[in-house]
């Protein structure tokens, strides 16, 4: 859609056009080509100079924890290095249109599909069974009740790409609170969620100023407010 001309972004806009899902996936050219993504970095900003200027919002989908050695260490360094590349992107995206949400999820690869094969050489324990496929990692959401059984990534790494996804980028996106708060015909409740939501942004945003995601307290403190008010 990068490559689309301004004449057909107008019509798409006139038909009804509000949102697009994309598959970003990465802040690196060098990861995008490992991915065969046949996209890069600047495509990405060019599609979203064309969503700002049309005002359509986005969808994103970034991927991290791709097996690139056998040696774990080394792996880890490398998703260490693709999460800050993707962390660079993103806030280049947000500063070009705000109104984005984010997602990230961690790389697992099925069987036959393009990696599979490279990710078994790289320590991909396989399943024996059918239902033991739950066990993996398939989404950030899952790292805090789920065995990580990739070689590519740590725990830690893992629970701080759920906090990135579930939780900083929700707050960055501003069509949140309406979102979230649609069907609420309580003023009252309306306006305490509403405070809740700028304390919380407030947190968020620092945090991404500044890139530090350590000491979670805020994190679990806004888990337990949505469990109980349905927030997020």
């Amino acid at each position: 859609m990068s490559q689309y001309k301004d004449s057909t972004w107008a019509l798409m806009k006139k038909s009804g056009l509000e949102c697009i899902l994309i598959g970003a996936e990465s802040g690196s050219n060098e990861t995008l080509e490992y991915m065969k993504k046949d996209i890069t970095v600047s495509d990405t900003l060019k599609l979203t100079k064309f969503c700002a200027k049309y005002d359509v919002k986005i969808l994103s989908s970034f991927l991290v924890g791709f097996p690139r050695s056998a040696d774990p260490e080394k792996c880890y360094k490398i998703t260490e290095k693709e999460l800050t590349t993707s962390l660079n992107l993103i806030d280049k995206m947000f500063k070009i249109y705000p109104r984005i949400r984010m997602m990230f999820a961690l790389f697992l690869p099925y069987p036959s599909t393009a990696l599979f094969d490279e990710s078994r050489k790289m320590g991909l324990e396989i399943p024996e069974h059918l239902e033991d496929w739950h066990e993996f990692l398939i989404a950030a959401e899952d790292a805090s009740k789920m065995k990580v059984r990739q070689k590519w990534i740590t725990k830690e790494q893992a629970r701080r790409i759920l906090m990135i996804s579930i939780y900083i980028f929700f707050f960055k996106d501003p069509d949140s609170f309406n979102l979230v708060t649609a069907k609420i015909n309580n003023p009252v409740k309306k306006a305490f969620l509403y405070f809740g939501f700028q304390v919380f942004k407030k947190f968020v945003d620092t945090r991404w100023k500044y890139r530090y995601f350590g000491l979670p307290v805020d994190f679990w403190f806004y888990n337990i407010l949505r469990k109980y008010s349905g927030l997020g």
